[in-house]
């Protein structure tokens, strides 16, 4: 899909700009006590002039600014909120140049300052991300953690649970589902050595 004159680039920023609020981000992913909630492992995904986005339901068709791609989502720069559950299709630009119509819906949405708003997109179809993402970019942003001295618990286990907790809120699924999801992580970690 093309970037003409009809995408609005909502977010305004010059590039350098955009770069300041990128290493912010990082930066922050960096810091302790920060544990991200992800089920495939991230890669920095760059494409300059940024990607398409089409929002169900909103005549606009906007630029985005791609932060990371994983293999289920993409995380994006924007200039405006979008709620979660919010269906939309993002157009992924492969690495030969072709862009690839990749549907699904918001999972998160934050404001990171001003008008910039960082937004979580998971895919409704997995993806080959080594078709999207160039290979000095292929490490992962941030590994699941292995079982720490002293820890009674498995970090991978804990993130799924999180994970599956964090669909059900999303379908907004009756309180007793989210309580029996929420009463299964707690017995997790209350579990002594396994």
């Amino acid at each position: 899909m093309d970037k003409g004159r009809d995408c609005v680039d909502a977010l305004r920023l010059s590039e350098e700009e955009q770069r300041s609020v990128l290493r912010e981000l990082d930066d922050a992913v960096r810091a302790p006590l920060r544990p991200e909630l992800r089920q495939s492992p991230r890669y920095r995904y760059f494409v300059p002039g940024g990607i398409i986005l089409q929002v169900v339901g909103v005549s606009a068709t906007y630029v985005v600014r791609p932060r990371n791609l994983s293999a289920g989502g993409i995380s994006f720069l924007h200039g405006t909120f979008l709620y979660p559950a919010t269906a939309c299709t993002v157009w992924l630009k492969a690495l030969d140049g072709h862009d690839v119509r990749t549907p699904g819906w918001v999972v998160r949405g934050r404001c990171v300052r001003g008008r910039v708003h960082e937004i979580a997109v998971r895919f409704q179809e997995r993806i080959d991300v080594r078709k999207f993402v160039t290979p000095e970019n292929m490490r992962p942003e941030r590994q699941i953690p292995e079982k720490g001295p002293g820890t009674s618990y498995e970090p991978g286990e804990v993130l799924q649970l999180a994970l599956e907790l964090e669909e059900l809120a999303l379908r907004a699924a009756p309180r007793d589902c989210l309580i029996r999801k929420l009463a299964e992580l707690v017995a997790l970690l209350r579990c002594p050595d396994r």
